[in-house]
């Protein structure tokens, strides 16, 4: 099996790890789709989700902007820094800095919604 591959095997399993759920359906690819775009990371369509994950049998490389949000919404700066831990211990460690990541997320949605709030008055 060649690195990419394994990369990209691992890739997938570590978003399905931070569902807690493993993507079978097209409800779960059109979920991740609007998860990705909650959190903050550009859309990735659910047809391009189901190409990553093999449920289409086209034959397409991803490009590397998707995989880097994919990385990074399993909490690693990118995707050679996902890479390189794949490589180095086989099975990547949960990052540290995806708690405080999330906190920020949450902080700014919360005073987006009390500007709109605001500004609705």
């Amino acid at each position: 099996m060649q690195d990419t591959e394994l990369s990209s095997i691992k890739l997938r399993e570590a978003v399905e790890a931070k569902l807690e759920k493993k993507l079978e359906t097209n409800k779960d690819f059109e979920k991740l789709s609007n998860c990705l775009l909650e959190e903050g990371y550009d859309r990735i369509s659910p047809t391009t989700l189901k190409r990553i994950w093999g449920y289409l049998s086209e034959d397409v490389t991803p490009r590397r902007h998707t995989l880097n949000q994919l990385s990074r919404f399993a909490g690693y700066a990118d995707y050679d820094a996902f890479c390189s831990s794949v490589q180095s211990e086989g099975v990547p460690p949960p990052p540290p800095h995806k708690e405080l990541r999330q906190r920020a997320i949450y902080a700014i949605r919360a005073h987006t919604k009390r500007r709109s709030y605001f500004l609705r008055l």
